[in-house]
C-alpha cells in the first residue's frame, strides 16, 4: 500500500512526500553518475556542459517547486506540496537523463537510433 494511503496525519503525509523525493533523487543520481562518466570519455567539454546543465536544472527545479508550493506556505501541508513537486520534477529529469544515456550508448557502439 502506498505511503499516502497509510498516512493518517499531516505529519505522516509530510514524511511520505519527503521519502518520495529522497527516492526520486537517489534514482536520478544513479542515472546521472554513469552519464557523467560517459560524457567524460567523450571529452571534458561534454562533461562540463552536462554539469552546468544539471546545476541550472537544480535551480529551476527548486524555484518551480517553491512557486508551486507557495500557496501553502503558511500551512502544515507545505512540506507535502513542496516535496511531492520535487519528486515529480526529479523523476521527469531522470527520464531525460536516461534518454541521454541511451543515446550516448547507442553512439558508442556504432548503432543509430531513429
Amino acid at each position: 500500500m502506498p505511503c499516502e494511503k497509510r498516512a493518517s496525519t499531516q505529519n505522516e503525509l509530510n514524511q511520505c512526500a519527503g521519502s518520495a523525493f529522497e527516492k526520486a533523487d537517489a534514482e536520478m543520481n544513479r542515472v546521472y553518475q554513469p552519464l557523467m562518466s560517459a560524457t567524460a570519455r567523450r571529452g571534458e567539454s561534454y562533461q562540463q556542459k552536462l554539469k552546468e546543465a544539471q546545476q541550472a536544472w537544480l535551480k529551476y527545479r527548486d524555484a518551480t517547486c517553491e512557486s508551486e508550493a507557495a500557496i501553502n506556505a503558511e500551512g502544515t501541508i507545505y512540506p507535502t506540496a513542496y516535496n511531492y513537486c520535487l519528486a515529480q520534477v526529479t523523476t521527469e529529469r531522470t527520464k531525460r537523463l536516461a534518454m541521454m544515456m541511451g543515446g550516448m550508448l547507442s553512439r558508442s557502439d556504432g548503432s543509430q537510433k531513429k
